[in-house]
């Protein structure tokens, strides 16, 4: 029997547990599911440039456990030129990117669709704890149901055409559901949680420091004061703590890089006023729908507290100022600001200058 176009569908897999259990869920409702996973340079060794590529072995068991076929693509030239590549000359210019939101907008869900399309396969799907609604024709991602582990945040980059086609499966669920079936159904002998960048192994300060050569500098605090000697700035950031060697009454924390003098100012001051701010210019991203919007929430980092917006004021182009009611710790160049209406829906999202 011919299965509709409907019905087919495109599951990105990773061999974690999300992503496994994504394509178990639409399995079991009914849809014709075919996996994919993209080969990258998995985990970069900051200590000697040594490269592991994601399991193949292992997710296919997984997709045999199953029942479903998987195809297998290796980006690892596309996904050092378009993320890691990018990653570093962000840090050179002292800037502090996210690749992850990067990667989904560029890579993941653009090679998704075009496999998708050539392969006559309609939608795809993810692991992602998000979710998305339909306003006025347009389509919007929206917070995830599991507050502690929406992701919705990694997918603000994405445009209506692309949210359209998309499905996720764990956007109504909560994540220790998730874990608890895959352990009923026996997919896993170990379910290990993935932290950090996913091609990173190894402390991104070591990996900066191996691929970015740079001058040091002194270390200075907000008065001028010499307190010790830095290896580069890039591999530090807004409201940093670790690394920063110095001796005194610490811990201190950066609060600024001056590229000018090749000087690092720190505090040993945690609400150092000199850390928070209460407005910030950003390069709004393509599709924004809440210039004329009140009521909106921010978030300029994952995991972090939304913040109630008090302003947005269209610059010139694409730049705005955004003014908030609570100030910001630790805003940075290149961190993404991503903003929600009250029903938890992305409406703009951009880089922060």
């Amino acid at each position: 029997m011919k299965v509709k176009l409907e019905k087919k569908i495109l599951v990105a897999m990773s061999g974690g547990v999300d992503s496994t259990m994504a394509a178990f869920f639409l399995k079991e409702q009914g849809w014709q599911v075919r996996g994919v996973h993209f080969i990258t340079p998995k985990r970069v060794d900051a200590s000697d440039g040594r490269k592991d590529t994601n399991s193949v072995k292992e997710l296919k068991k997984i997709c045999n456990k199953l029942g479903i076929e998987c195809d297998f693509f290796d980006i690892r030239k596309q996904f050092k030129n378009q993320v890691i590549d990018f990653l570093i000359k962000e840090y050179e210019q002292g800037r502090t990117p996210n690749p992850c939101v990067v990667c989904n907008y560029r890579i993941k869900f653009d090679k998704m669709l075009r496999l998708a399309r050539k392969k006559g396969f309609k939608w795809i799907a993810t692991g992602h704890y998000a979710r998305k609604v339909k306003r006025n024709r347009i389509w919007f991602i929206q917070r995830g149901r599991d507050k502690k582990r929406d992701q919705s945040y990694f997918l603000s980059g994405l445009g209506s055409r692309a949210i359209a086609k998309c499905v996720f499966p764990l956007g109504e669920r909560a994540k220790e559901d998730i874990k608890k079936t895959a352990r009923a159904l026996g997919l896993f002998d170990k379910i290990n949680e993935s932290r950090g960048l996913c091609f990173l192994k190894g402390r991104l300060s070591d990996f900066i420091s191996r691929e970015i050569k740079e001058k040091s500098g002194e270390i200075v605090d907000e008065e001028g004061n010499i307190l010790g000697k830095h290896n580069g700035l890039a591999k530090y950031t807004i409201g940093q703590r670790k690394d920063i060697r110095v001796g005194g009454k610490g811990p201190y924390f950066v609060t600024a890089k001056d590229y000018r003098t090749n000087r690092l100012v720190v505090s040993n001051i945690g609400d150092a006023p000199g850390l928070f701010r209460d407005e910030i210019k950003l390069k709004l991203s393509g599709e924004n729908k809440a210039l004329d919007k009140t009521g909106l929430k921010m978030v300029i980092r994952y995991g972090q507290e939304p913040v109630e917006v008090e302003k947005i004021k269209l610059e010139s182009g694409n730049l705005a100022s955004i003014k908030v009611e609570q100030k910001l710790r630790a805003v940075t160049p290149g961190q993404i600001a991503v903003f929600y209406d009250l029903s938890g829906v992305v409406v703009m999202s951009g880089e922060i200058c």
